[in-house]
């Protein structure tokens, strides 16, 4: 193996990586098929490098390409049309990028059906180093896929780099004392620091992400916390009605006897009102977290909003209440949301069911038949996506716990979310 072949290997290696970034940019990664991933793009490098170092004709090379570039397509998540535009895609920018590096270095003499020897390993380590720093940009500006704001020095800090190897190779090329070994162990070696450079980076930025959804998350822990002493203040101050109940029986008692059948009706009138102002026992099963939740979601729904719960659950459960909280308030939030924004007939239906060692919810409701998809996921109609899209991904977060399973059905009118959860 030529020094220049060890060059192109490892420029293809580090193809591998500028590939997996671009294809997240437009498809969504699946953890399920993470084995089938990494197994399309071996197949990928042992293809694009066999065919390249065994036959040199761009044409071959161009169709090969883009068979492994679909093949890995098809290990993300997203629709077959979204498959396709994003391999095509994907070649088309690797394909630019190529040129434009042939062309800056005065070496583009390409016939597309004759062998095509090129040797300009320098080529390999610009196109790679550009193509990586576009994708960055295409990636923290252009696509707003995170929310994620990395520090200013941070992101000088990456593009000066890669920059600053290329500055270096270049100087190392133009001294005219340097023999072409040197100059492919160069070019080795920047390679090598460009791949470590941009994984440390992936890190990096990982990290920040984490501290962003950790900070976040505080914040929903003490939304949630407040919520439940809401919740639990509301459901107090039923008890004091119920309490009351004797007292106010005889006064009501006093009312009667006396024939005062006016004062009566009034006295009546006034604690029903009170009492249905306070709190609607739409839920009662003894458990708190549970109770809380619905009653004081449910209670300032408008009379026109047809409401059913049937629930069976016992007391006590074996799950984190922040976690209960998280999926029944978002669940709730999102159905309440929809039928206040529907015309039509305005209707909730909520089922717990627990049996054996599982927790079923299901929360059903009419609505607009508008939905919102992003990679085969639904996500909020709501103004301000930052802070209000997040209620199905906290409830998946939530069950992640307890191996559980979130299912979404829909018509034109009807909109029902489970959850099923393993208690332990």
């Amino acid at each position: 193996m030529t020094l220049y072949n060890l060059v192109y290997l490892s420029s293809n290696i580090f193809n591998l990586y500028i590939t997996k970034n671009f294809y997240e940019l437009f498809l969504e990664h699946n953890k399920e098929k993470c084995r089938r991933t990494i197994l399309a793009y071996i197949l990928y490098f042992i293809a694009t490098s066999s065919t390249y170092l065994l036959f040199e004709i761009p044409l071959l090379n161009l169709f090969v390409n883009i068979i492994c570039f679909f093949i890995i397509s098809l290990c993300y998540e997203g629709s077959i049309t979204k498959k396709i535009f994003t391999t095509l895609s994907m070649y088309g920018y690797s394909f630019v990028i190529e040129i434009l590096s042939l062309m800056i270095l005065g070496v583009l003499i390409i016939k597309p059906a004759e062998k095509f020897e090129y040797d300009e390993f320098f080529a390999h380590f610009v196109s790679k180093t550009l193509s990586i720093i576009i994708i960055f940009i295409l990636k923290n500006t252009l696509i707003k896929k995170s929310r994620l704001n990395l520090p200013v020095p941070v992101l000088l800090g990456f593009t000066t780099i890669p920059v600053a190897t290329i500055i270096m190779e270049l100087i190392i090329l133009g001294n005219t004392r340097t023999t072409q070994t040197v100059s492919i162990l160069s070019t080795l070696i920047l390679l090598f620091i460009n791949i470590v450079f941009f994984i440390l980076f992936d890190s990096m930025a990982k990290l920040y992400e984490q501290k962003y959804e950790n900070r976040i998350a505080v914040q929903e822990r003490d939304y949630y916390y407040n919520n439940c002493i809401m919740m639990q203040k509301a459901t107090d101050e039923v008890k004091d009605i119920y309490h009351d109940i004797e007292n106010h029986l005889s006064v009501l008692h006093e009312f009667i006897k006396n024939k005062n059948n006016d004062k009566a009706t009034d006295y009546i009138e006034t604690i029903t009102s009170i009492t249905k102002e306070k709190f609607t026992a739409y839920s009662m099963t003894g458990n708190i977290v549970i109770d809380s939740i619905i009653n004081y979601k449910l209670r300032n729904c408008s009379d026109n909003i047809q409401i059913s719960v049937d629930n069976n659950v016992p007391p006590d459960l074996s799950m984190e209440i922040y976690d209960l909280s998280a999926i029944l308030t978002n669940l709730l939030d999102n159905a309440i949301y929809a039928v206040k924004n529907f015309d039509g007939e305005k209707i909730i239906d909520i089922q717990i069911k627990y049996q054996k060692t599982l927790l079923l919810i299901s929360v059903s409701n009419t609505y607009n038949g508008v939905l919102k998809y992003e990679n085969n996921k639904i996500v909020t109609t709501k103004e301000n996506a930052e802070f209000h899209g997040r209620g199905l991904r906290n409830v998946e977060k939530a069950i992640e716990k307890y191996d559980g399973l979130l299912t979404i059905e829909h018509d034109d009118k009807y909109f029902k979310a489970k959850v099923l959860l393993y208690m332990k």
